[in-house]
């Protein structure tokens, strides 16, 4: 499985958001994928613990190579399980997902490219509700989606109590418009969003300063 630019912008966003006096006990990382999100979670030393779940099994095995390379095995518990028959009674602090994006959309001949990248064993609105029961009072929830969907992901949230504080628009030019949006709910109803922009590379296909100054920690050349 390939590593997306977005997916790491997601991660680094995200880790980048939380620094003292901020300590985040308990994080968990939906459709861990390759371990991606959870192993940039685990390199900001206010994460404490992280529990990363995953369902497709060949994902699943090289999550957990991933993981016993790292130097962050005792931060990360790697579950493999479907998120919708889950049992665990922990509430988190942070919930974190880089989900299937098409919903009702064509699907690939591939079954392990339809889980990934298609909503047909986790629909949005059963993801929120999942997100809701494991989430703090207090917590957040923070969503990679095409920017396109983010209303309709905004109103499914509503429905479930869950309301966007924020959100991260991604460009990859300052000439295009946004193909990403990265949004952060919480239980907490408020009435503004914040709302940023980002952009990958600059009119001359060179990463932005904005994209350097995030991703250098965790990219070896850039």
């Amino acid at each position: 499985m390939k590593v997306c630019t977005d997916s790491c912008i997601l991660g680094a966003w995200v880790a980048k958001q939380y620094a003292m006096p901020t300590i985040i006990e308990n994080s968990l990382d939906i459709g861990t994928g390759t371990g991606l999100l959870s192993l940039m979670l685990a390199q900001n030393p206010y994460f404490k613990q992280i529990d990363a779940i995953e369902v497709d099994e060949n994902a699943y095995l090289q999550a957990k190579g991933n993981f016993e390379q790292s130097n962050f095995t005792k931060k990360i518990n790697l579950h493999f399980a479907d998120i919708l028959h889950w049992q665990n009674e922990k509430k988190f602090e942070l919930v974190i997902c880089n989900p299937p994006f098409y919903e009702n959309e064509l699907n690939s001949p591939t079954k392990s490219k339809n889980t990934a990248k298609h909503s047909c064993q986790l629909l949005h609105h059963q993801l929120i509700s999942k997100v809701y029961h494991f989430l703090e009072p207090n917590g957040s929830f923070w969503v990679l989606l095409p920017a396109s969907y983010q209303q309709r992901f905004i109103d499914s949230a509503i429905e479930h109590q869950l309301f966007c504080r924020s959100k991260l628009l991604i460009k990859n030019t300052d000439s295009k418009l946004p193909f990403r949006v990265i949004m952060e709910f919480s239980k907490l109803n408020i009435e503004f969003t914040k709302t940023e922009e980002f952009t990958i590379k600059d009119k001359n296909n060179n990463y932005t300063p904005q994209f350097t100054q995030l991703l250098q920690p965790y990219y070896l050349n850039l």
